[in-house]
């Protein structure tokens, strides 16, 4: 990543020197000169991007590379020379940095020799590069970028699956709606499709009949704008038939054509279609051709960028995000490529059938990828090993090199190829974790920043600045959320399991990371940054890394005591990543570079003296670790941004007041007066260091524990100097301590996120101040007075927690309050025995939670029993119907606002509705367990999103847990040939809960499988019962009813 390089050096060479206003004259004018010949380099590497790269090239962009980490490493080095205190402008810091360089004269001036040997080699290789572009320039004058879609395989339309309903879709936003000209773009990553569908569209016959005039035009990343109205003219005589254009279209101005084009478009009804579309320019240059007629004409781009999408889309728009394949759509085109077969369900050999599932989940419903690797893997033998070894061990070569699939990786890449500079590092960073590996946003930021990839911008923070990279990048179809938090903004980060593998062989092709192996390390002249995943051999101790500037060392990764100690061979370490990592001593290695480091998960417990020599560390994450204290010397550390030193003594519940195990710090924090985040602190320490906490101005974070009574008003004081603070979570010393944090007249007025734990004698009035807060939590506070009055009002709250917080015995939500609240919960209140709820309360609210409030009079539901009643109707009766559910009446309102109709009805055609009844203990129920029954229905079982994926073992055991309980007690409630049915998904990874094993297991035996068809059930919708989506109902594609009776029974289906 040569380019990428220069750039940040360069910007870090003029901020050298400016910063640097002590610097010796002849060492000023050495690194003046390196900024001058850097900037010829960049150009030559601007000349290089897009050529075809030979032998000698690629050696020459591998030396730039090499230098701009060296040169890089030269300046971090004198900067750790100089002390702290001598960046100033004054008098006294100049004399004071002069002092500094006599009593250390050898190392600046082994510095300067240094510098002056970076300069030299910087114009050998200017002048090797002057002589190879001179004699490149003589043989080739430019470089053609070829369209890679033109590569793809002819697609039949057989082989076309899954957008029958994307195709209807868009033909309905087409042909339907307004009169107005109307923008509908479509965005998606590239191989998902996208111009297949919409030239379907086009091409139908309800769209060429609809409009008069047709346009399709290929833009692709490169156009001219008059070239491009030129074309548009042409196709749209061409469409009408229309064999004389326009008189000198050829030496038209802009301006002549756009009026030509509106005089053509204002006619009649059109469409006309921008394909590939790569700048916001393509739509600005063309929008003031395309009249609005109010003949309900329509324009469509298709893009791979959101931005482009979303700004292109003017009102009554539409943008619409072209989906991945669904998995039976995927499997139905593998089946078609590979087998060339249309019958799915048996063309399959099953000695392959679960390695071609696994195929086809990895593609994760990419059309390009399942049709081009299925085609390949038809063409090969029907075996295992041959399948294996293409797909498992091959497949990264295969995409390098195999003719078949290269069109996959150009495709995946257009979009990273379109990336400026800084952007492309902050891509290939993905590399360094494994696949399928969900990145914390916070974590990817901080490595960033660290990494040198973040530039200051005018009224941003890095941090934010990093935010809007990841946000480029999601525009870029580039990368996907893989969680999001409680307000729907993205917490971590991954990428498509084929762009993986890209992005590892771009990682290798430009020397920009390396994953560890035996046989890969060895051979490596320099290791920029290294990842150590999932590796059972040991670091050799004579292995150099010496230019090594990050490593990652986590996951599965056996380390020994040997393999730490090859630390203190890392000179030019900057990142050191160790989360996870099964280690329990840190060594004592100085690490003078070093700017990010992580201990997350691990068992230390103590830190070396030596890590206060890393004076430029911004990061120190020791979040679950067993570090209690740290050295003093880290409170000498100007530059740290971050300190994470916390532990939660129960991680699944926190459940108790000193569940979170914070840091005893020492009188000297106020020194770190860079610190954005800082939790958790033992507020223990004494008085002089909660005063301390005010002059760290810069906070965005503060977590306090054990907090006393007396102190709460010195925090208080400190708090109102924090003006950035977004997050406040304090905690009192114990159960019975007040917490007192009444004196506070101008709170943080950005604060976004307020915990508290401990008692409160009354609530504190600031809260109400507070216009931004979106969450608060409030625990163990004990109010008298109902804390909502205070809360009500807020305009930007989302989400309300309170356990044991109030001890009146009415809770009242007053009316037109809550507007933004989705998320409600209630813990432990005792003496609650009545919730009143106003008209226009809460109107957004998605999920709410309501447990041990014993005395509560409110009975639980689930779900919206549209199933119970479109049986009862069915039947004409309910009278031998019970119909069950797991939440709360009060709850089920807000849930599923249809249930209300359909508990009517099941009440007026005489049905059982019994609430609170949990599938592991309902034979115990105090009505059920009287009653046996004839059929006992379960449709859709699901134990809730705890994991991210469907596919994961952890999700799948958990749902299994859920039906073995299940089945467990139906078993008992059953007459003899009684039927247990149980509808659910036959697709992959549902499959995978081997529901009729787990029958077996609990003494039923299948009887019957049929097919579930919803449409059988007038009036059944089947909703997702729990979340932020909980009313909203899920696509039941593939599934079947299951029907179990009791073993040694004699039952007829």
């Amino acid at each position: 990543m040569a380019e990428g390089a220069i750039f940040f050096l360069l910007e870090k060479v003029v901020s050298f020197l400016e910063e640097e206003t002590n610097l010796q004259s002849e060492m000023r004018a050495d690194v003046d000169e390196i900024r001058r010949r850097l900037n010829t380099m960049e150009a030559f590497l601007k000349d290089a991007e897009g050529k075809e790269q030979s032998a000698s090239l690629k050696n020459l962009v591998k030396q730039v590379q090499e230098v701009a980490y060296e040169i890089d490493d030269v300046l971090d080095k004198f900067m750790l020379c100089v002390p702290q205190q001598s960046h100033g402008h004054g008098l006294l810091d100049r004399l004071h940095t002069k002092a500094h360089i006599v009593r250390h004269w050898g190392t600046y001036h082994e510095i300067s020799s240094q510098i002056k040997a970076k300069k030299d080699k910087i114009q050998n290789i200017l002048t090797e590069a002057s002589t190879h572009f001179n004699s490149l320039n003589t043989a080739s004058s430019s470089t053609v970028r070829r369209d890679p879609r033109l590569a793809y395989p002819a697609i039949v339309d057989d082989e076309i699956v899954g957008i029958t309903n994307a195709k209807e879709e868009l033909i309905r936003l087409l042909t339907n709606g307004e009169s107005r000209c109307t923008v509908i773009s479509v965005v998606g990553t590239g191989g998902l499709g996208k111009t297949t569908l919409v030239k379907k569209v086009y091409d139908s016959q309800r769209v060429k009949n609809h409009f008069v005039s047709h346009a399709w035009i290929n833009v692709s990343e490169s156009f001219d704008t008059k070239e491009l109205l030129k074309r548009l003219l042409q196709k749209l005589f061409e469409d009408r038939r229309e064999t004389v254009l326009p008189q000198g279209l050829d030496t038209m101005e802009d301006s002549t054509l756009i009026g030509e084009l509106k005089k053509f478009l204002q006619r009649a009804r059109y469409v006309v279609v921008f394909d590939d579309v790569w700048s916001i320019d393509v739509w600005e240059s063309m929008k003031h051709a395309i009249p609005n007629n109010y003949h309900g004409s329509r324009v469509m781009l298709i893009t791979r960028d959101r931005d482009i999408a979303s700004i292109c889309v003017r009102s009554p728009g539409h943008m619409h995000n072209l989906q991945p394949l669904p998995s039976q759509e995927a499997w139905k085109l593998f089946c078609i490529k590979a087998f060339r077969s249309w019958d799915v369900g048996s063309c399959c050999p099953l000695d392959l059938r679960e390695l071609s599932q696994e195929i086809v989940k990895n593609c994760e419903g990419l059309p390009l990828a399942v049709a081009l690797i299925g085609d390949l893997l038809s063409r090969a033998d029907k075996t295992q090993i041959e399948w294996k070894q293409l797909i498992h061990e091959g497949l990264r070569y295969e995409l390098e090199n195999n003719h078949s699939l290269t069109c996959i990786t150009s495709a995946l890449l257009l979009s990273y190829n379109n990336l400026p500079y800084h952007l492309k590092s902050c891509f290939l960073y993905f590399g360094v974790f494994p696949h399928d590996y969900p990145i914390k946003r916070t974590r990817l930021i901080r490595l960033w920043i660290a990494e040198g990839f973040v530039k200051k911008r005018e009224g941003k923070t890095l941090e934010e600045v990093a935010d809007d990279h990841l946000n480029k990048l999601m525009c870029a179809s580039l990368i996907e959320v893989a969680n999001k938090g409680f307000d729907g903004r993205a917490r971590s980060y991954r990428v498509h399991h084929i762009m993986h593998k890209i992005i590892l062989s771009k990682n290798k092709e430009e020397n920009f990371s390396v994953v560890f192996s035996e046989q890969n390390t060895n051979g490596q002249e320099k290791i920029w940054r290294l990842s150590i995943q999932d590796n059972k051999q040991n670091i050799k101790p004579n292995t150099s890394f010496s230019y090594t500037r990050s490593l990652f060392m986590s996951w599965k990764t056996d380390l020994s005591g040997s393999s730490m100690d090859v630390l203190s061979s890392f000179d030019s370490l900057k990142v050191l990543d160790l989360q996870d990592a099964p280690i329990t001593e840190f060594p004592d290695a100085t690490l003078s570079q070093l700017r990010y480091l992580s201990l997350r998960n691990t068992k230390i417990s103590q830190l070396p003296k030596s890590l206060g020599h890393s004076r430029n560390l911004e990061t120190l994450d020791l979040k679950q670790t067993r570090v209690v204290e740290l050295p003093t010397q880290i409170l000498k550390l100007e530059r740290l941004r971050h300190l994470l030193i916390y532990r939660y003594n129960n991680i699944n519940k926190y459940v108790f007041l000193g569940c979170v195990q914070g840091l005893k710090v020492s009188t000297g924090i106020q020194h770190l007066s860079s610190l954005q985040k800082l939790s958790f602190i033992k507020a223990t320490g004494g008085r002089s260091i909660i005063k301390e906490l005010g002059k760290l101005t810069e906070l965005r974070k503060l977590g306090v524990v054990e907090l006393k009574r007396e102190d709460g008003k010195y925090l208080c004081i400190s708090i109102e100097k924090m003006k950035n603070l977004l997050t406040l979570d304090v905690t009192s010393k114990h159960m019975g301590e007040v917490l007192d944090l009444h004196d506070m007249d101008t709170p943080p007025r950005l604060l976004q996120r307020l915990y508290l734990k401990g008692h409160l004698e009354k609530f504190p009035r600031w809260i109400s101040l507070l216009r931004d807060l979106v969450r608060i939590g409030l625990k163990w506070s004990k109010l008298k007075d109902n804390p909502l009055e205070a809360l009500e009002a807020l305009p930007s709250l989302i989400e309300l927690k309170l356990a044991d917080a109030y001890t009146g015995q009415e809770l009242v939500f007053g009316a037109g309050g809550f507007q933004r609240l989705e998320i409600l919960e209630l813990d432990l209140f005792d003496q609650l025995n009545m919730v009143t709820v106003h008209d226009n309360t809460m109107p957004r609210l998605q999920k709410l939670t309501m447990s041990r409030c014993e005395n509560l009079k409110i009975a639980p539901v689930e779900g919206d029993f549209s199933f119970s009643a479109s049986l009862a109707k069915a039947f004409g009766s309910a009278l031998n119907m019970v119909a069950t559910s797991l939440d709360a009446k009060g709850v089920v309102m807000v849930k599923h606002p249809t249930a209300r109709a359909s508990l009517e009805e099941l009440e007026k055609l005489g049905c059982v509705i019994v609430h609170e009844v949990d599938a592991h203990t309902m034979k115990e129920h105090p009505f059920l367990k009287t009653q046996m029954f004839d059929r006992i229905v379960f449709n859709f079982p699901h134990a809730g999103y705890h994991y991210r994926w469907e596919h994961e073992q952890c999700q799948i055991e958990l749902h299994q847990e859920v039906l073995k309980g299940f089945f467990r007690n139906a078993r008992n409630m059953l007459i003899d040939n009684g039927e247990v049915h149980v509808t659910h998904k036959t697709a992959y990874p549902f499959s995978k809960w081997e529901v009729k094993k787990l029958a077996e297991e609990e003494g039923l035996c299948l009887v019957a499988e049929v097919e579930f068809t919803k449409l059988d059930y007038p009036g059944y919708h089947n909703k997702r019962g729990d979340g932020r989506r909980s009313n909203r109902t899920f696509r039941v594609g593939n599934c079947s009813t299951f029907k179990f009776a009791l073993l040694n029974t004699n039952h007829s289906a």
